[in-house]
């Protein structure tokens, strides 16, 4: 039986196959965040990090996992989820400042007609005045 993973019992025949399943989730998980607006899938792909870390954490307390694969995922984790939650602050910061800037072009057009109108408004009552005279 060269080549395969030594298990004891049917328990850890299922607890071998449930880690391969998960094994190939996150990778599944993350295409829909790829698809996504930057904000929202940096988001999405803290989540998914966050989620796979607990994951990866109910399988050390129950043994399947070393001491030391923890440690180095602990620090992993909070790096990829800190530079993902950083991405996620910057694009939404940036899209903030895209509407911000198109309401502010929006209220300028919108206060030239309104002047534009006005001035044409008080033209046309000159106009009346001066033909109320003659």
């Amino acid at each position: 039986m060269r080549g395969q993973v030594p298990a004891a019992g049917s328990k850890a025949a299922g607890a071998l196959n449930e880690r391969y399943v998960w094994s190939v989730v996150p990778s599944l998980a993350v295409v829909p965040a790829l698809l996504m607006h930057p904000a929202q899938g940096s988001f999405a792909i803290s989540i998914l990090l966050f989620i796979n870390y607990l994951s990866d954490a109910s399988y050390f307390r129950a043994g399947y996992l070393p001491r030391w694969y923890m440690s180095l995922r602990s620090y992993l984790t909070l790096l990829a989820v800190a530079g993902m939650l950083s991405t996620t602050a910057h694009y939404f910061k940036r899209d903030l400042d895209r509407a911000r800037a198109r309401m502010e072009a929006d209220d300028a057009k919108r206060a030239a007609r309104t002047e534009a109108r006005a001035s044409a408004s008080g033209a046309a009552a000159a106009v009346a005045s001066e033909m109320a005279r003659k």
